[in-house]
């Protein structure tokens, strides 16, 4: 009840306010917020491709190794298709 009531005085504080400094505070903190929440899921991106790529890359040559490609009589197309 205590903690709602806080909530609503703060907000209340915020529309009330003339000078707009609260608003220039939540602007200044904001942008490099969003900025740094961006560049997590930017560099999520990247690790995510680059383990993908990596564990294609890594079944793909055991499938070479093993002479699995080789018994199926594939043409280069058709493992590319695969891959």
């Amino acid at each position: 009840m205590k903690i709602a009531s806080l909530k609503r005085n703060r907000s209340a504080a915020f529309v009330k306010d003339c000078r707009g400094a609260t608003a220039v505070e939540f602007a200044l903190v904001a942008a490099p917020f969003i900025a740094l929440l961006i560049a997590i899921l930017q560099t999520f991106l990247v690790f995510f491709a680059q383990e993908l790529l990596e564990a294609v890359v890594q079944q793909s040559s055991r499938q070479i190794l093993t002479g699995q490609t080789q018994s199926q009589q594939a043409t280069q197309a058709a493992f590319r298709q695969t891959v």
